[in-house]
């Protein structure tokens, strides 16, 4: 049976009021994400959000017609470059961080995400964009605890050494390394049983066992090396 063109073309087209709803729906679901959303063609910017223009702090009128990469801090962008053409080729579909530059000139760490799409009948890419400053913030201050902490158990006088939970040595200071005469890359990832007798390892593996199963802390524990 033949079917006369006309008649496709009118039963492919949405009527208004679906159009309509499908337009609502969409701004609704961006405008609730969570997370700034963008278009881009050719290398320049054709779309952003509400939440993006918020996060950025421009406006649509400022970025539209821009390029994309202009406001990423210049040591990412051609980190940002190549991360982006990786996910185009649907090489990668991790998320990515870099630094942005606000138009406050503040230093914004951003999360983003980004994928192919076709827009108004042309290649596109439609990304997300996600404000992380303050989880940056929180790791680096972690980390300089932890270094820290590190120095502190580094000088110290006594031995002192951590393990996992299969008693493989994670870490040990200096002072370690000197009571057992090896150094920390001979140690590193060695089991604590290699220098312990094997009663005493027994007893160690009990003790370990009860500190992890308990969370309680054990003092004066005697063991032999």
């Amino acid at each position: 049976m033949a079917v006369k063109p006309e008649a496709v073309s009118k039963s492919d087209k949405k009527n208004p009021s679906q159009q309509d709803d499908l337009s609502h729906l969409a701004k609704a679901i961006i405008s609730n994400a969570g997370v700034g959303i963008y278009i881009i063609q050719h290398g320049k910017f054709v779309y952003v959000s509400e939440l993006y223009q918020k996060l950025s702090g421009y406006t649509d009128t400022e970025l539209i017609g821009t390029y994309s990469l202009n406001n990423i801090y210049s040591d990412d962008r051609e980190m940002v470059r190549e991360e982006a053409i990786k996910c185009l080729k649907g090489e990668s579909f991790e998320p990515y961080e870099y630094r942005f530059i606000k138009k406050n000139n503040k230093v914004m760490w951003v999360l983003e995400t980004i994928t192919p799409i076709v827009y108004k009948e042309d290649r596109a890419t439609l990304g997300s964009f996600m404000d992380i400053t303050e989880r940056k913030r929180m790791e680096e201050a972690l980390r300089q605890s932890e270094e820290k902490y590190r120095t502190i158990l580094e000088s110290i006088q006594e031995g002192y050494f951590e393990v996992d939970l299969k008693g493989n040595f994670t870490f040990v200071n200096d002072s370690t390394c000197f009571l057992l005469g090896y150094s920390k890359e001979e140690m590193m990832g060695m089991n604590n049983r290699q220098y312990t007798g094997k009663e005493d390892a027994r007893k160690l593996f009990q003790i370990f066992n009860k500190i992890y199963n308990t969370g309680s802390r054990l003092k004066d524990s005697i063991g032999r090396l």
